[in-house]
């Protein structure tokens, strides 16, 4: 999701020791090995430079819940990006393939969240505020 560059650019270079390895070991963070994805082609980037083509709603949730965990910066295409696609999602559940369970749980990681974007109009930050949904 938020590669480790993208997050050392984002404050997390600022961050102790400790932090940077829960950062690297993180499972809400962790990328899933899909043959379909160039690896290069998304490698470093952030969420206003790179978009899966499937699942945009799931991956943008888990960028916002990563970067809001651990303190990082947003900056303005990222946040355009980010409040683009999350104001046109109903959820942010991985959708898997057609004949499968609608909804991929990922061990723990199975609480389901509805989430609303705000935008600060004068520094044209990106707010999130969660809810939980039953």
């Amino acid at each position: 999701m938020v590669a480790t560059s993208e997050a050392h650019d984002s404050r997390l270079c600022a961050a102790d020791a400790a932090t940077k390895r829960r950062f690297a070991g993180d499972l809400l963070n962790l990328t899933l090995a899909v043959p379909a994805v160039d690896r290069p082609q998304k490698s470093g980037k952030d969420a206003g430079e790179w978009m899966p083509r499937m699942n945009r709603c799931w991956f943008t949730g888990r960028v916002v819940v990563v970067k809001r965990k651990y303190g990082l910066t947003v900056d303005a295409r990222e946040a355009r990006a980010l409040e683009g696609v999350l104001s046109r999602c109903s959820s942010t559940e991985m959708v898997v393939a057609e004949g499968q369970a609608q909804v991929a749980e990922l061990g723990a990681c199975t609480a389901r969240h509805v989430y609303t974007t705000l935008r600060d109009a004068s520094s044209s930050d990106v707010i999130m505020a969660t809810t939980s949904a039953a």
